[in-house]
């Protein structure tokens, strides 16, 4: 986990260390910017009061001219003054006691020094021109050579203080550079870092990691492809075993009705071989010429009875024959034909009637006296089959058992209503989502494939285009409630 989250863990630092050295350098350029501003103010600042200082001068020295006339005078004063009072304001500032626009001035020891130098100079100029613009007299000619005097000094340590504001600014220059350059080396070396330690393996991990995706998608495809084989193989041995199940429910209906066919057919030889006796005693006494009215009027009797018990129990197996050939030709055919519903579940409960020998349970029908439509008649026939052996082998399990078996049939505008129901054991509410689950039995220890009520959801839903759906508890009995509707499109069998 340490590993995975190493990476990233090292690239958030390393785009920490960036922003933190990109900031910097923005705040150091920004302030370099700002300082050589400042700096530039400073330097034209001590420029403007080294002119102020000579046009103090220049103003005092006209003021000393005998031929001025006072308009002139009057103007050289007023300049006088304005001039002294910006001399005296960018004194103040550059002392660091007023602000320059929105900044104040820190100077250095040595200009400190250079400005402590000019105090005197500053002082006794100032004092002078004062003295000038509050003299009546205006030629007092020891106020400004007292100005010329002190004038010299003052321009010369003003200069001296120039330069050394531009040299501090080139020092500071200078250090801002190298600052950058530090900045930009750290950069520089973070940047090789992140290549070396981040990026490079980080794009050897990815193409990596792209690598074994597409392994994993190329073994992902191969698994899909073997899951589609495995289902479509799935699929034919699922309709295989539909098949399969629907010949083992003929097979054991064959037995069935091959057994029940037995009975009538061992009846009628019977009766068949007991008036062949008859028949040889008569006509052994006939040709004895014994033949009296009394054998003749048994004969009668007997070739009555017998004959009457071979054509009923013929009869009944012709019966039973020609419903199981109803219901199992269309069941292995599939075909899609017009007929008669009602007719058909009475076929199929005829053909089913062995099963309920031996037993209390009574199959009752509630049908229309004919329901004609066109659809697969073995399709309903299966249906009716699983349902009511489904029923015998899992709603009566106790042989012999009372009970009843109800299928109502009803018409709609658009669909048929098939309702299946018995009053056997029932189902308990927590396997009921599972009966139409395939190969899912509760008797499988007695041989039960699961099979039965999914292939009558398959029938109902897939061929039929139906719904089916179950109600039932414990010991309330189960009822299947069938919904088909009567104009059917073509539904291939899955």
């Amino acid at each position: 986990m340490f590993k995975e989250r190493a990476p990233l863990t090292f690239y958030i630092l390393a785009i920490s260390l960036l922003a933190l050295s990109s900031t910097l350098a923005y705040f150091f350029a920004r302030k370099g910017l700002e300082d050589r501003e400042n700096d530039a103010k400073v330097v034209n600042l001590a420029g403007r009061q080294r002119m102020l200082s000579q046009r103090i001068t220049k103003d005092c020295l006209e003021l000393q001219h005998i031929g001025i006339n006072d308009s002139d005078k009057q103007a050289l004063l007023e300049e006088l003054h304005h001039a002294l009072n910006d001399w005296q304001l960018a004194y103040h500032q550059l002392h660091g006691a007023l602000p320059i626009d929105n900044f104040i001035v820190k100077n250095s020891e040595a200009v400190r020094l250079r400005f402590d130098s000019i105090e005197q100079p500053f002082q006794m100029i100032k004092n002078a021109a004062l003295n000038i613009l509050l003299a009546s007299n205006r030629n007092v000619h020891p106020a400004t050579e007292v100005i010329l005097q002190y004038e010299p000094a003052f321009l010369n340590g003003m200069d001296e203080i120039v330069l050394q504001y531009q040299k501090e600014s080139t020092v500071n220059i200078q250090q801002l550079g190298q600052l950058e350059t530090y900045i930009w080396v750290f950069t520089l070396v973070l940047l090789l870092l992140e290549l070396f330690f981040i990026f490079i393996p980080l794009n050897r991990r990815i193409i990596r990691e792209l690598s074994e995706k597409n392994a994993r998608n190329q073994l992902l495809i191969e698994k899909q492809n073997a899951l589609e084989n495995s289902l479509s193989l799935m699929q034919r041995m699922q309709q295989n075993l539909l098949e399969a199940e629907k010949l083992a429910m003929l097979g054991e209906t064959v037995g069935v009705i091959t057994h029940e066919i037995n009975t009538p057919i061992g009846i009628a030889v019977t009766a068949a071989s007991s008036l062949q006796e008859y028949t040889q005693q008569l006509v052994a006494a006939y040709k004895q010429d014994q033949l009296r009215k009394s054998n003749l009027d048994d004969y009668v009797a007997h070739a009555e009875e017998g004959s009457a018990l071979v054509l009923n129990n013929l009869g009944k197996a012709a019966q039973l024959l020609q419903d199981f050939k109803n219901v199992a030709i269309p069941q292995l055919s599939g075909h899609k034909e017009h007929f008669d519903l009602s007719q058909l579940i009475v076929q199929v409960a005829n053909t089913l009637s062995p099963f309920f020998k031996n037993t209390d349970i009574q199959l009752q029908l509630n049908l229309p006296p004919k329901l004609e439509i066109n659809s697969h008649p073995g399709v309903f026939a299966q249906i009716i089959m699983n349902l009511v052996t489904n029923s015998l082998k899992h709603g009566f399990p106790n042989v012999p058992q009372s009970g009843t078996i109800t299928i109502q049939l009803t018409e709609h505008t658009h669909h048929l209503h098939l309702s299946y129901q018995d009053d056997g054991v029932g189902i308990s509410p927590a396997l009921l989502p599972q009966i139409f689950e395939p190969f899912f039995s509760t008797a499988k220890q007695k041989g039960g494939s699961g099979l039965g009520l999914s292939i009558v959801q398959h029938l109902v839903v897939k061929q039929l285009g139906g719904i089916i759906h179950c109600k039932s508890d414990t010991n309330a009995g189960v009822l299947f409630d069938i919904q088909i509707p009567k104009h059917q499109k073509e539904i291939e069998s899955l």
